[in-house]
């Protein structure tokens, strides 16, 4: 019962209110008698005080205090019998509860306090029994809907009917969203806005273990919804729909395990050259229900780890999922999976003109690095392979990415096409030989021994000199050092390595990428 339905009791018909015009209009969860100066020790919220004002009589900062204390700690109203030991509710305590919009009701002198507790509390129970009654109702609806199978589809189409309103579920770990008048869409284009979507309608999260698996959203009620005034009920329902749509999930998020352990481990196959003829890749594929079209391309992102980034699980699934679906946006029945700090990438063409799908994977890929850096913080490179026709070529554009990704790191690229690596190409599959080792040695060891003995700055000197074109103004520049001492280390490492021929600053030049490539 609220407080205005108590002028709607026949048996309260004399009842008036006397101060707290336009009050809030609350639901009465309990009776309280005021027979004591500090029964404000035992309000607890929701309750409708009576007083015969006895206590009250002679000390109006007493009302005034109780009063104070009943609009702080939720107490709904008060209602005081008059003519008996006062005559009318002094002006101050009208005006403090006209201040804060609390209701002070009139109720006549030969008027029993049984006789108004009674009917509050039996309101009470009947609208609890009501709720209880409702509860099992709903449970039903949805258990019965669960034990059939029903989809979160269903369930909101049932949330829908029982609600008087449009019902929309908002997935964000599987990307998905549906409508109660509708069917899902699946397409990230397809998605609304969701902090739009939340900040203009009333919505529930779905959360599991911290995690928030997606939102319930709700459209405006229907005036013909027996529950349009009746937030309890409203709840009980809602309530219920989560419930069981968090189980739903659960159930769905195990399979999605399930079936991601095998698929990574086919596509990690696929990747590292474990199949020799297109007819097992398409076996394969078939026995894990993975399309694979001939046509991709390998995108490498891996993080310059921190040890503690692996270990916070929700932030690396919160990125992959971020850059997922951002790939996905421009490019459609792309592939991925993990690999120790990487996250690879397989992502057909959507165009014949391979020039302009390269061009704008290589701008999204940059749009995506600028983002998560900004977003996470974190420091991580993009290596982009060959475009590869034949799957069974796919693991050599993984390797290609990979090796962008190494000569990024040493080059500070922080999104390296292998297409554009230049001179590395060509030294990439030498840098391991004893051949590349020795032609190093023969040119990187008296730089690498004498820093080593006299804690120099040698090689970095050296690395930078080649990066600005020889020219020892910009290198002392990049190196934060004055150029006359640029000039004394450029003379030291002359003596070591004798620079005064272009072509042994080449050979150094070579000797520094090969050493780069080696991941020394």
């Amino acid at each position: 019962m609220k407080v205005s339905e108590l002028f709607l009791v026949p048996e309260f018909k004399d009842f008036k209110l006397l101060a707290g015009n336009n009050y809030q209009d609350k639901e009465i969860t309990s009776v309280n008698i005021i027979d004591s100066p500090d029964i404000y020790n035992f309000f607890r919220g929701g309750e409708f005080l009576l007083s015969a004002a006895f206590i009250l009589k002679d000390d109006s900062s007493m009302f005034l205090n109780i009063l104070d204390h009943a609009v702080k700690q939720g107490v709904v109203g008060l209602g005081v019998k008059l003519e008996r030991y006062i005559i009318k509710i002094p002006p101050e305590v009208i005006d403090m509860a006209n201040e804060f919009k609390f209701p002070i009701i009139y109720i006549p002198p030969d008027f029993k306090f049984i006789d108004i507790i009674n009917p509050i509390y039996i309101d009470i129970i009947n609208k609890q029994v009501e709720q209880l009654s409702f509860s099992e109702k709903v449970q039903k609806s949805f258990t019965k809907l669960v034990l059939k199978g029903g989809s979160i589809q269903q369930i909101i189409v049932n949330l829908s009917e029982l609600l008087g309103c449009d019902v929309t579920y908002y997935d964000t770990y599987f990307h998905r969203i549906y409508y109660s008048k509708g069917e899902f869409s699946s397409e990230a284009t397809e998605l609304p806005n969701l902090p739009e979507l939340l900040k203009n309608q009333k919505h529930e999260k779905i959360d599991l273990d911290k995690r928030i698996y997606g939102y319930l959203i709700f459209g405006e009620s229907d005036q013909s919804s027996r529950f349009e005034n009746s937030k309890e009920f409203q709840d009980i329902a809602i309530e219920h729909a989560a419930t069981v749509i968090k189980l739903h999930i659960q159930k769905a998020v195990s399979n999605q395990q399930i079936e991601s352990k095998y698929h990574d481990i086919f596509i990690q196959e696929l990747l590292t050259h474990k199949f020799s003829t297109l007819d097992e890749i398409q076996t394969y594929a078939s026995f894990y229900r993975k399309e694979l079209q001939a046509g991709m391309v390998a995108v490498v992102f891996e993080w310059n780890m921190r040890p503690k980034l692996m270990e916070i699980v929700t932030q690396t699934e919160e990125i992959t999922s971020r850059i997922k679906t951002r790939l996905n946006y421009c490019f459609k029945k792309l592939i991925y999976t993990k690999i120790g700090s990487q996250i690879i990438f397989l992502i057909p063409s959507p165009y014949k003109d391979l020039r302009r799908f390269l061009k704008e994977l290589l701008e999204l890929c940059t749009v995506i690095h600028n983002e998560i850096i900004q977003d996470f913080g974190e420091q991580f490179i993009i290596g982009i392979g060959k475009y590869k026709e034949s799957l069974l070529e796919l693991s050599q554009s993984y390797e290609e990415a990979s090796q962008a990704i190494k000569v990024g790191r040493e080059i500070d690229c922080a999104v390296c096409c292998y297409d554009d690596l230049g001179i590395y190409r060509l030294l990439a599959p030498l840098a391991e030989s004893e051949t590349a080792l020795q032609f190093q040695k023969r040119y990187l060891d008296p730089l690498i021994s004498h820093d080593q003995r006299f804690g120099s700055e040698y090689l970095l000197t050296v690395k930078t000199l080649i990066a600005s074109n020889w020219n020892l103004k910009v290198a002392s520049e990049k190196l934060f050092v004055h150029y006359n001492t640029m000039k004394n280390r450029y003379k030291k490492i002359n003596e070591l390595l004798d620079l005064d021929t272009v072509e042994n600053k080449n050979n150094v030049s070579i000797a520094l990428k090969l050493y780069l490539l080696s991941g020394k």
